[in-house]
């Protein structure tokens, strides 16, 4: 099992939650630069290239959970 410090998994949670990258950088007080040597830190730990592959293995291992919005229904006339 890969450990993640609690700053990756901040990182994580904010990845799969599809924020920007500017907006994370902010969230966290990070410089854009570093934000992204992280992200990289993080795709190498988890042997991902994306953030969908990144979403894709945070699921599969119990990281993150996917949340359903119900749709609202549509009336027909």
């Amino acid at each position: 099992m890969i450990e993640l410090t609690p700053k990756e998994l901040k990182l994580l949670k904010l990845i799969c939650d599809d924020h920007r990258n500017a907006d994370i950088a902010a969230k966290l007080d990070l410089k854009l630069r570093y934000l992204e040597k992280q992200k990289t830190v993080l795709y190498k730990k988890t042997k991902t290239h994306s953030g969908v592959g990144l979403l894709k293995w945070a699921v599969s291992n119990g990281f993150y959970k996917i949340k359903i919005k119900p749709q609202r229904s549509r009336v027909r006339s």
